[in-house]
């Protein structure tokens, strides 16, 4: 459905995909890619001006969902969504990824690969990034990783990688110019990451089984590294 000026949508759809698009703004970009197995599900509303939006879920996607909303009075802005599903002849790999983006000038990009993972990125504010990686290993019935950005200010960046089974990882950000990392290789860990203020820096690196980290930041120019395991 398109109701604005200048907008544009790529579709390549196959093996039982549904795509979803509506443009209510200007000059948007929708580049939707899907050629999964079966049942796999995007859903892009662009309601700003000057919008991208890339969904790319190939190969052996299976039951793999993916929505995207840039909401209204916002511009230039850009999400991509990237789910490869897992081994062929497995169960339906049930992804799931979520971006919601209400500010200006931000980028928000979620790459999942393996089965019932989770990933949800919010941004409110001008100048954000958030970057979501998840490769699930192991187990295919045990993958379930889960992420969570949310970030709301100007100029905060978030990057979070996680590879293994069973990892959770919250990370939250409101003020001006934070960075956050999180990077957690194994399984079960568990990292949460608070700052509220501005230029505050945490980095948290788990290597191992069953790490789990707090951070709590509030104020300005505070730093915080946490290493656990080999």
């Amino acid at each position: 459905i398109q109701s604005g000026s200048d907008n544009e949508v790529f579709s390549n759809q196959g093996g039982g995909g549904t795509g979803d698009i509506t443009q209510s703004g200007n000059d948007n970009i929708t580049d939707l890619v899907q050629t999964g197995e079966s049942n796999v599900t995007a859903l892009v509303e662009q309601a700003g001006s000057f919008n991208r939006v890339d969904i790319d879920q190939i190969e052996n996607a299976r039951g793999d969902d993916a929505t995207v909303f840039q909401l209204a009075g916002m511009s230039n802005t850009t999400a991509t969504i990237t789910q490869r599903g897992d081994t062929p002849g497995q169960p339906r790999s049930n992804n799931l990824a979520l971006i919601t983006q209400s500010g200006s000038d931000s980028d928000s990009s979620i790459t999942q690969s393996g089965s019932r993972s989770d990933a949800t990125s919010t941004q409110t504010g001008l100048n954000n990034s958030s970057t979501i990686e998840q490769t699930g290993t192991g187990l295919t019935a045990l993958q379930y990783n889960d992420a969570d950005i949310t970030q709301s200010g100007d100029d905060n960046i978030s990057d979070l990688s996680q590879d293994g089974m069973l990892n959770d990882a919250d990370l939250l950000q409101s003020g001006n110019g934070n960075t956050a990392d999180v990077s957690q290789t194994g399984d079960s860990n568990v990292s949460d990451i608070l700052q509220s203020g501005s230029t505050n820096t945490a980095t948290v690196t788990q290597t191992s089984d069953g790490n789990n980290s707090v951070v709590n930041q509030l104020g300005t120019n505070s730093s915080a590294t946490v290493t656990q395991g080999n």
